[in-house]
């Protein structure tokens, strides 16, 4: 079964980066950790891929969706231009609804 719609609050690791630690990657990353439950319903576990996320406006802007470590989803590469092009801050609460859940081929 297809979960369409989350509900998130902006946490800080999410605005600003931090520092990880996971395997063979360390550095400053700064992500939009997606719920468990919806990216196991939509069949994103251990999987990259890209994502369009669009804002009220319906501007659009490509970001990359793939885990973050062992134990999260995450939307990172693009996330932070997107976040800075709507202002996102610590507190906001945003509406992730899924729209279409497909391959495109080349």
């Amino acid at each position: 079964m297809l979960t369409l719609i989350f509900f998130s609050i902006i946490k800080s690791y999410s605005v600003s980066k931090h520092f990880l630690d996971v395997g063979l990657y360390n550095g400053f990353k700064l992500e939009q950790y997606i719920p468990l439950a919806f990216a196991k319903s939509n069949g994103w576990m251990n999987r990259c891929c890209e994502m369009i996320l669009m804002d009220e406006q319906r501007r659009s802007r490509s970001v990359r969706l793939g885990p973050v470590s062992d134990k999260h989803i995450g939307i990172h590469g693009g996330w932070q231009k997107f976040r800075e092009a709507n202002d996102v801050q610590v507190g906001d609460t945003y509406r992730f609804e899924l729209i279409s859940n497909g391959k495109k081929y080349l």
